[in-house]
């Protein structure tokens, strides 16, 4: 059941790889889009790991989302990557907000916390896993513009080298231990949290797209 999980990731991973917004030159206006988007799923991401790591029982996927909840929030590092993003935006000429507003690429890390009082625990793995292993491929597929137009992208460095190597390894063995102790109802679940996940991270770069497009 797994390899079918990671087969389906691998997709993804493959659509944003070669999603046509990857080859389209986009403007400052749409970079300083894409980069406040993330600063409003920055910003939201601590409170929403907390929430599901307060909800869940199960120790290895608590343990996971604990580790990534301190990555997040600098508690073992020098900088935390609320930080790291603040910089990035900055860097192009914005002044990030306390309370971030909402861009046309969406920003999905608010919606998810207003529902996971809803979601289960193999939901919470499998959304948190494949937003994990996709956002390395989203990131890449835009740092070399944020590069040219004198960016601090640190924050893009940092997720391309540690949520695919780290995050996601760790949500990976404790979407394994759900199933094997939850079985096939645990796997569909996970498998409904990643596709969500999946989804919501093409779509930043569908909507890049159509709106470079019209540009």
């Amino acid at each position: 059941m797994i390899g079918q999980l990671d087969n389906e990731l691998g997709e993804a991973r493959e659509a944003i790889c070669g999603h046509p917004a990857g080859g389209q030159r986009l403007s400052r206006s749409l970079l300083c889009e894409f980069a406040l988007t993330q600063w409003g799923d920055s910003v939201v991401w601590v409170p929403m790991l907390a929430t599901m790591r307060d909800r869940v029982n199960n120790p290895r996927l608590r343990q996971a989302l604990d580790a990534n909840l301190r990555c997040e929030a600098g508690v073992d590092a020098l900088r935390s990557h609320v930080t790291l993003c603040r910089q990035f935006v900055m860097s192009l000429g914005l002044q990030p907000g306390l309370i971030p507003s909402r861009t046309r690429l969406g920003g999905y890390a608010s919606a998810m916390t207003d529902i996971t009082p809803l979601l289960t625990e193999p939901q919470i793995a499998g959304w948190i896993l494949a937003s994990e292993s996709l956002v390395p491929a989203l990131f890449t597929s835009v740092i070399d513009q944020f590069r040219q137009a004198g960016a601090d992208i640190a924050y893009l460095v940092e997720h391309i080298s540690v949520d695919d190597e780290e995050h996601a390894q760790w949500m990976r063995k404790a979407s394994i231990e759900l199933i094997s102790t939850g079985g096939g109802p645990a796997f569909g679940q996970i498998l409904f949290g990643a596709r969500l996940a999946a989804r919501a991270t093409i779509s930043v770069l569908d909507t890049l797209y159509a709106l470079s497009l019209g540009e």
